[in-house]
């Protein structure tokens, strides 16, 4: 699959996951490796554009003066950026980050992999479903997942927390 893509025209891989590729690009491209490669399953994602590739630049070009002037409060909690894996409080390298993960393959793995060594044991998906956080729970098994889909999900992910920290404190009076 890997020669393949790299020598189609048009296609890109989207993601570094050794388990499973996700693979981007025109239609025809696509359709060109499918032909090509013998693939245990196949699983068409819906998705407005072909993030993630070169084909969504202009894009990112068009967004950029858009996130330049956006106001920014102050950051107090340092965002791990994925384009160069690195924690930043420095607003100008967020948002430099935002527009260059637009057309840019996610190194999920790598990604991943860094949170774990830098001691992250929590992980908090934002929008539906776990599949990024899926990858991260096999590189270690013992990190805590979750999903905030909705304002419910935030609700309940503070009154586990909170009813974790109340067991901690006082066994007998709940398990969680």
């Amino acid at each position: 699959l890997r020669d393949e893509v790299l020598k189609t025209e048009d296609v890109w891989f989207a993601n570094d996951d050794p388990k499973y590729a996700v693979i981007s690009g025109t239609s025809q491209g696509v359709a060109s490796i499918l032909s090509n490669v013998p693939v245990e399953r196949v699983i068409p994602l819906e998705v407005s554009a072909a993030f993630h590739t070169p084909l969504v630049e202009p894009a990112a070009k068009e967004f950029q003066p858009v996130l330049e002037t956006t106001a920014f409060e102050p950051l107090s909690i340092p965002i791990f950026c994925s384009t160069d894996f690195v924690f930043s409080l420095r607003v100008n390298q967020v948002k430099d980050n935002l527009i260059r993960q637009i057309s840019r393959s996610v190194k999920w793995q790598m990604i991943s992999q860094r949170l774990i060594n830098q001691g992250i044991n929590k992980a908090i998906q934002l929008g539906c479903g776990q599949g990024l956080l899926k990858p991260m729970k096999n590189i270690d098994p013992g990190l805590e997942i979750s999903n905030v889909g909705s304002s419910a999900d935030i609700d309940s992910i503070v009154i586990r927390d909170q009813l974790k920290k109340l067991a901690n404190i006082n066994p007998a009076v709940i398990r969680v």
